[in-house]
């Protein structure tokens, strides 16, 4: 048994259907052949939503779920199904014995909801002229395909993409009253109308008049300058827009209408000034020119020119100097840096430009100095670089600062006029084995020139030294010509005076005889490095301090500690050489070269990162048989040098390998 194919798929929805709204139900009506088996007793109706898969298992309709038993009818009405939604149909036929046939053809139906569509623009009742954007607004249940603009009725364009706007040329129009509408449609052919929207056109042909109030014709201007323009239309100005040599320089629809001009972004010279103004419908009229002449005071973009003057090129220095520069520009230099090495060390802001540079603060051998000149504009102008030799007395290394090490000298019931005093030496910070200079601190009124003297230990004059410029109370230091070497543990005297003959009794001092032999009291200085040793009671005692109407001295003894030592050992590893490769049935030899300033205590070998052994006799060597080590790579071989004082350093990391 079979079922004829549905005659009519769907004969009509209803005619109420056409304008159904998704909350409405939706009514369906099918028809279909009778089968000619005098067998047939019946038909039923499948449905389903959104989708063709078999079985039809829909729900929903009036009549109940899907399948629709219409017994011996050919045509029966769905009703009741959701409009959002589309839907599939087919018929069997069956006999008295349930026999049921399979489907029919199949059938469908489209959603039924239609788009919604709005105009947006313009709005209803406005006035318009000249070209105008037509705007509309549409959704759907599924999809809006596009949407059709009408003008009195009569379709005008056509948009298939968001956002749906149609151009509008009123200028082809007469005058009057015009009806907008909108139609919208989806994939299934629902169409969607929106409500009408009346405009009035009104053609306007006429440009609006412009003129530009400021500047005035001819004016000078400089700076930032305001121009500005009159504008007005019949029916309003859109636009205003400013030109200066025909180049476009701002645009405005607000009013008044006018410009900022910064006249410093062009060149000095003449420029013709106009301005356009413009309405709705795109009538343009243009002002009369004006013409301005630009005068801003010149920049200065002249770079100053610079050089060095002393010393010379190539010279070799020592010691303090000076370096001079030379420096010149169209208007007037504002400073001049000095630079050592690329660094800055000096600014000099007046001529002539120069600078006191202490060579022993930099390394012996070549140096470049360089000046740069500046102006008050900024213009930067440097000079070629000068290399000079610096060749000062080979000292052990050392920074640019020196520890200050003081030992104090309390008062003493019959105090002079400087009383109380302080006098110290200056060591070198790298090396306890040098004294580089002398500081005394005095309360009051003793000015003018002194001395400042270092002897050893047998009344010999080490070095001498001479206070200038003393203000009346305060610290003074001065330093050596050159850094006097010193022995650890061995006593010097330090001297301040006015008498550089007075220090009569040293030897008395160091001999143990006479008087200024009291006993030596221990004064530490960590910072230093140093010990000093004092003692102090009557002027005639350590330190000794005197002083008469010719002259005034103070001398202080200290003992010169052993400097710390601060230096690690170097270490290498001289065997196995790195990557090589030792046979199994060899040795494998463990060297390094080690050194210290004072001696090398042990030396560690590790293995890829462990321990292996531990050497405390030069020459810090050992060897052990290469079976014992095993096959394999060892990628981290290093070793570590030790020396009394804690020191320590590693080796650059070495590998072999044993096969």
């Amino acid at each position: 048994m079979k079922c004829r194919i549905l005659r009519t798929l769907i004969v009509t929805c209803i005619l109420s259907m056409a304008l159904a709204t998704v909350s409405q139900a939706r009514d369906v009506t099918l028809q279909w052949d009778p089968e000619t088996d005098p067998s047939v007793t019946g038909y039923k109706i499948y449905y389903n939503a959104d989708s063709a898969a078999q079985p039809f298992s829909g729900t929903g309709s009036l009549q109940g779920a899907s399948p629709i038993d219409v017994k011996t009818l050919t045509s029966s009405v769905v009703s009741g199904l959701d409009p959002n939604r589309s839907y599939y149909f087919a018929v069997t036929a069956y006999n008295s014995s349930g026999v049921e046939s399979s489907y029919s053809n199949i059938a469908s139906v489209a959603e039924a909801v239609p788009p919604t569509v709005a105009i947006t623009s313009p709005a209803s009742n406005a006035t318009v002229s000249g070209p105008v954007s037509v705007s509309a607004s549409a959704t759907d249940n599924v999809g809006v395909t596009k949407v059709e603009f009408y003008l009195n009725g009569i379709l005008k364009a056509t948009d298939t993409s968001t956002p749906y706007v149609y151009a509008l040329s009123t200028t082809a129009l007469a005058s009057g009253t015009y009806t907008l509408m909108a139609k919208a449609y989806d994939a299934a052919g629902n169409v969607g109308q929106s409500s009408d929207v009346s405009v009035v056109v009104v053609n306007d042909t006429t440009a609006p008049t412009v003129s530009l109030s400021a500047p005035v014709n001819n004016a000078t201007v400089s700076g930032t300058t305001t121009i500005s323009a009159s504008a007005s239309d019949n029916v309003g100005v859109s636009k205003v827009e400013f030109y200066s040599n025909g180049a476009l320089l701002y645009a405005t629809n607000v009013s008044p209408f006018s410009y900022s001009w910064n006249t410093t972004t062009v060149a000095n010279g003449n420029y013709t000034l106009i301005a356009k103004a413009y309405d709705s419908t795109g009538n343009v009229a243009q002002s009369a020119n004006v013409l301005v002449t630009v005068n801003n005071p010149v920049t200065d973009t002249t770079v100053p020119v610079a050089s060095v003057t002393a010393p010379a090129n190539n010279a070799t220095v020592s010691g303090a100097i000076a370096v001079t520069a030379a420096a010149s520009d169209n208007v007037g230099v504002s400073k001049v840096e000095f630079y050592v090495n690329s660094i800055l060390v000096a600014t000099d802001s007046a001529a002539p430009y120069s600078y006191n540079w202490d060579t022993a603060l930099v390394a012996n051998g070549s140096n470049t100095l360089r000046a740069i000149a500046y102006d008050a504009a900024g213009n930067i102008g440097q000079s070629a670089t000068v290399t000079v030799t610096v060749n000062n007395p080979v000292l052990p290394a050392s920074p640019a600062s020196s520890i200050w090490a003081a030992t104090t000298v309390p008062s003493v019931a019959d105090s002079g006029p400087d009383s109380p005093v302080e006098l110290g030496v200056r060591f070198r910070s790298d090396s306890a084995g040098y004294i580089s200079g002398i500081r005394f601190y005095k309360a009051s009124t003793n000015t003018g020139t002194h001395a400042g003297n270092l002897w050893d230990n047998t009344g010999k004059l080490l070095a001498t030294a001479t206070f200038t410029n003393e203000t009346a109370s305060g610290w003074q230091q001065v330093n050596f010509s050159t850094p006097v070497a010193i022995a650890a543990n061995t006593v010097y005297v330090a001297s301040y005076h006015t008498n550089s003959g007075h220090y009569s009794d040293t030897q008395n001092y160091f001999s143990g005889t006479g008087v200024d032999n009291p006993p030596l009291h221990a004064l530490a200085d960590g910072t230093s490095g140093f010990s000093g040793t004092y003692a102090y009671g009557s002027t005639s005692s350590f330190p000794n301090q005197g002083w008469n109407s010719s002259n005034y001295w103070v001398d202080v003894a200290f003992t010169a500690a052993a400097p710390a030592d601060t230096i690690a050992p170097s270490v290498h590893i001289t065997s196995p050489l790195a990557n090589s490769t030792i046979k199994i049935s060899g040795t494998v030899y463990f060297s390094v070269l080690a050194t210290d300033n004072v001696a090398v205590s042990k030396v560690e070998y590790y293995v890829d990162g462990v321990l292996n052994n531990t050497l405390t006799v030069a020459p810090f060597s050992y060897s052990v048989p290469a079976i014992i080590v095993q096959n394999g790579t060892y990628n981290r071989v290093y070793a570590k040098a030790y020396d009394a004082a804690g020191n320590v350093t590693t080796s650059a990391t070495i590998r072999f390998k044993i096969r």
